[in-house]
């Protein structure tokens, strides 16, 4: 959150679609079980579909909702990050405007002003302002 602006999280989003294919079907999943809520209390709230029926519910279910896919996208998160750090990912090596070697790294992602490189050796994660990098070298799988 430190380094990233508004635009970058709408752009991360776009790297992976399946975590809007995720949102739209909870929105659907939703909204489909809220309707047949709102039916349910139309009926009249009988014993045991009272609570089924109730304003209350739909708040909750909305809530779970977004809880559910909180929750997959932290797990996924939580996996991406493990096979990163166990298969490797995208090595590049980086050249800085001041004239240094190359720096090889793991690319962890970049936003519209930095650029996240992981340094399996020292496991710790360096991040660059773009203004620093003349030149990133992606190595052939």
């Amino acid at each position: 959150f430190n380094y990233a602006q508004v635009s970058d999280f709408l752009l991360a989003s776009l790297k992976e679609p399946f975590t809007w294919l995720l949102v739209v079907l909870a929105v659907l999943m939703v909204n489909a079980d809220n309707a047949y809520s709102r039916r349910v209390e139309r009926q009249g709230n009988s014993r045991w579909f009272g609570w089924y029926g109730s304003p209350t519910y739909r708040k909750i279910n909305y809530a779970g909702a977004v809880a559910l896919v909180s929750a997959f996208i932290f797990v996924y998160a939580t996996i991406e990050a493990e096979n990163l750090r166990d298969e490797g990912g995208d090595m590049v090596d980086v050249t800085f405007e001041f004239g240094e070697p190359a720096e090889s790294a793991t690319l962890l992602g970049t936003t519209s002003q930095f650029v996240f490189l992981y340094d399996l050796e020292n496991d710790r994660v360096d991040i660059h302002p773009f203004e620093n990098v003349h030149a990133i070298s992606f190595r052939s799988p």
